[in-house]
């Protein structure tokens, strides 16, 4: 299996995407959520068009995606992840109570995160489906479905 690493900018923890067929593959890592009237750092709007406010039931994930090197705002430089299509499938493995999720790509980010961001970012409704609440830590395997048709190279 080939290993997507990155040019070690974006994460410090050294985000490792293995590719699997036509899928992109991670595993074991930390998911957060996002969107909401919970999250202030939000304005609900996402990179797709789909708004996250007013929709507690929105099913969605937000992933590091690197834009390229033509991209004028490039937030996730560096990710492994390169860009994929928005509504792309992505389903997610919790580890909590291993529960299988399939959501759609509606955004990119967490840009640059600070520690406490994550390799996937979770709609509320999708984080408490995987954790059970809001306030549990979750630790996930996700894989890109077609993902892999997207790289470069």
């Amino acid at each position: 299996m080939r290993v997507l690493v990155g040019d070690g900018s974006y994460l410090s923890v050294g985000l490792r995407v293995l590719v699997d067929g036509d899928d992109l593959l991670v595993k074991n890592v930390r998911a957060t959520w996002f969107g909401g009237s919970n999250d202030p750092e939000d304005s609900g709007i996402t990179a797709s068009g789909v708004s996250t406010r007013g929709r507690p039931n929105l099913m969605g994930c937000s992933l590091p995606m690197d834009l390229g090197p033509g991209a004028k705002q490039n937030p996730c430089h560096g990710s492994p992840i390169p860009r994929i299509p928005w509504f792309t499938r992505v389903r997610v493995y919790s580890y909590v109570n291993q529960r299988v999720l399939t959501v759609p790509l509606i955004d990119i980010g967490p840009s640059r995160p600070p520690i406490a961001h994550a390799p996937i970012d979770l709609t509320q409704a999708a984080y408490r489906a995987l954790a059970g609440s809001l306030e549990k830590d979750l630790r996930v395997d996700f894989r890109i479905i077609g993902g892999a048709k997207h790289l470069h190279g």
